[in-house]
């Protein structure tokens, strides 16, 4: 829950920091290579099948939420992530590439036959974007290697493993408007 709150406060206050395009800055063109607004909202599969929510407080930051099962354990989890895009490489009139980078931390709500238990996670995760201009969709793929284990469950130890999601995302709110 408390990681949830921290998200939150980043997001409110990456919203109120300008973007080097509403400041005059070198990336105005951002905002012509993906369109839609800053809110997201799509699927993911992977080691994680369900939701996917990206929210962009401002255009080289995001906050990644995955909510959903994975296909081999019989649990629900939810993963968080903070992204730092560097720099689109984008074709003319073309598709727009974003490679992110950011920490992760995911938690799972495992079910057994003794009981359930909470595994938790973390971990640095590496992604791709894809956009197109004029096209409020995102197709996105990532990578996290993830240190966990279960707190409560001294049998299931801790580890480390990969993790991975492949995924799409449609745009909607208002979207922002920059001054040239």
């Amino acid at each position: 829950m408390r990681m949830l709150a921290t998200a939150v406060v980043v997001c409110f206050l990456g919203a109120s920091i300008p973007s080097p395009a509403s400041a005059g800055g070198g990336s105005a063109e951002i905002d012509a290579l993906k369109a839609g607004g800053p809110v997201g909202l799509g699927m993911s599969a992977g080691t994680t099948i369900g939701a996917s929510l990206k929210v962009w407080p401002v255009r080289e930051h995001a906050l990644v939420f995955h909510l959903g099962v994975p296909p081999i354990l019989n649990s629900v989890g939810l993963h968080l992530s903070y992204r730092f895009h560097f720099p689109a490489m984008a074709a003319p009139s073309g598709p727009a590439f974003f490679f992110q980078l950011g920490p992760a931390f995911r938690g799972r709500f495992v079910f057994t036959e003794d009981g359930a238990f909470p595994e938790l996670g973390g971990g640095v995760v590496l992604g791709l974007s894809v956009t197109v201009p004029r096209w409020p969709v995102e197709l996105c793929t990532e990578v996290q290697p993830t240190f966990g284990g279960s707190p409560s469950n001294p049998p299931a130890g801790l580890g480390l493993s990969i993790e991975g999601v492949v995924g799409v995302r449609f745009y909607f709110a208002k979207r922002v408007k920059h001054a040239s």
